[in-house]
């Protein structure tokens, strides 16, 4: 389902950044945390040292998780590295 509110903070974030909507931010990472929707997300969307455009990745998988119901495991790849694979 579709959630405006979500999308007015995701446009103001674009358009404007991080600052001054660390409340906002917060919340939508607690609310992913209890969708248990990838926790390295709510970490990156949280983190002030964190680059904005990762910050922005994160926002964008978190709030598709929360709207559409993606699945945590998918969500979880947008900010985490690959794995890396060492032969057996």
């Amino acid at each position: 389902m579709f959630n405006p509110d979500l999308h007015l903070l995701g446009l103001e974030l674009s358009a404007n950044g991080f600052a001054g909507r660390e409340l906002a931010v917060g919340a939508v990472a607690r609310a992913a945390r209890q969708a248990h929707v990838s926790p390295i997300l709510a970490d990156v969307l949280v983190s002030p040292t964190d680059p904005e455009p990762a910050r922005l990745r994160a926002f964008a998988r978190i709030a598709a998780a929360l709207s559409f119901g993606t699945p945590a495991d998918v969500t979880a790849s947008a900010a985490a590295p690959a794995p890396v694979r060492t032969a057996a």
